[in-house]
């Protein structure tokens, strides 16, 4: 796969860059190399590669998924400048 020049124009238009024709050449160029480099990739055997998932070995310690009533909604609601049941009343954003 290879990227020509129209194919450069519309990357830059969709990643809203602006490119000169001047550099359209040379942005050509690096997309090009860049591609080759990811490319060389398919060249390495990785059939017997374990995916690596954590480089530290370390991992987070999980807790029970319990579901609890937490009976601080007072607590919570306490502070805010508006409340109505028991939920926080704000502004209306869209009409």
């Amino acid at each position: 796969m290879s990227i020509d020049k129209l194919t450069a124009k519309t990357l830059a238009n969709l990643a809203r860059i602006k490119i000169s024709e001047d550099e359209l050449d040379d942005v050509v160029e690096n997309l090009n190399t860049i591609i080759l480099m990811f490319n060389k990739l398919d060249e390495v055997d990785t059939l017997r590669v374990e995916p690596l998932t954590n480089i530290t070995g370390n991992f987070l310690s999980q807790s029970d998924d319990l579901i609890i009533d937490g009976g601080y909604q007072n607590q919570i609601t306490s502070n805010a400048p508006k409340v109505d049941r028991g939920f926080f009343v704000v502004p209306r954003v869209i009409d």
